[in-house]
């Protein structure tokens, strides 16, 4: 597949580019009017945050255009995406926002939370953390209850998931943790 034998990246000023991963030169996807913060691949579909607050959609295919799909949010450290939908944490609204592209839809997964940091996924859950109150959570990727996974870390940040375990970096005092993600 392409996405095997290319490499994507963003530029600052909002472009979109491919490569072929045993060199060569780069081919231009598409171009957004803002400067690219953050990029998510899933099949052959690009989403793209950008400095203004907008999420961008696109096909993988050099010459296409962005659609805006989302505005007006704020995508803190990142974006996670799958073929369920686009993940983030919205931190000055104390919030963990979904996309979904089959109905076209931003919605909340999980309010009121102390500012959230970062957020990784797995198969059925989307993690996150929040250094407001120390904590590790999960919500399923579906919606439901927030569950408390780890709590009085020393501001939990940037978090990976792996078959078995959450694992995430303790900003607070350079601690790398993990914890077992089926503790149940």
């Amino acid at each position: 597949s392409d996405l095997e034998d290319h490499a994507y990246w963003t530029a600052a000023d909002g472009c979109l580019f491919e490569g072929a991963k045993e060199g060569g030169l780069a081919s231009t996807i598409a171009c957004a009017p803002d400067a690219a913060t953050s990029l998510a691949l899933v099949g052959d579909t690009a989403y793209v945050t950008t400095t203004e607050g907008a999420l961008y959609r696109t096909e993988l295919i050099a010459g296409s255009a962005f659609e805006k799909v989302a505005s007006d949010e704020n995508f803190g450290d990142g974006i996670v995406a799958d073929t369920s939908g686009v993940y983030w944490v919205d931190a000055g609204n104390r919030r963990v926002r979904r996309y979904r592209d089959f109905n076209g839809e931003v919605d909340t997964l999980a309010r009121s939370q102390y500012a959230p940091a970062a957020v990784a996924q797995d198969r059925f859950y989307l993690y996150f953390s929040t250094q407001g109150d120390g904590s590790v959570k999960r919500v399923l990727k579906a919606g439901g209850d927030v569950e408390l996974m780890a709590d009085e870390q020393n501001q939990p940040g940037q978090l990976a998931v792996g078959d078995e375990f959450v694992y995430w970096i303790n900003e607070g005092d350079g601690s790398v943790m993990r914890l077992y993600k089926h503790y149940n």
